[in-house]
């Protein structure tokens, strides 16, 4: 199955322009993401087809920033005083 996003305006993040045409998404762990100029004549009958109306996409905006310590300090005993600062935090927790 795939799904065709016709009528599209992409956002290339290579060079910051906006392509206007179809994004044709094809599912499946080998699947690809191809931009079209012109729909094919022939699409496969479980293609799922929804006009964009020209409304702007982009690649997925993913936070992967994590501060794995904090995850690793369960358990960890509390200080002696609470922290006044952020140096104090890195001081006395850290």
């Amino acid at each position: 199955m795939a799904i065709l996003l016709k009528n599209a305006r992409y956002l290339d993040w290579y060079n910051f322009s906006i392509v206007e045409g179809h994004i044709l998404v094809e599912a499946g762990s080998r699947g690809n993401m191809r931009l079209l100029e012109a729909i094919p004549e022939e699409i496969q009958a479980d293609t799922e087809v929804v006009d964009l109306n020209y409304k702007l996409v982009t690649k997925s905006f993913v936070n992967r920033h994590h501060h794995i310590y904090s995850t690793l300090a369960r358990g960890m005993p509390l200080p002696e005083a609470m922290p006044r600062n952020f140096t104090e935090i890195l001081e006395k927790i850290w």
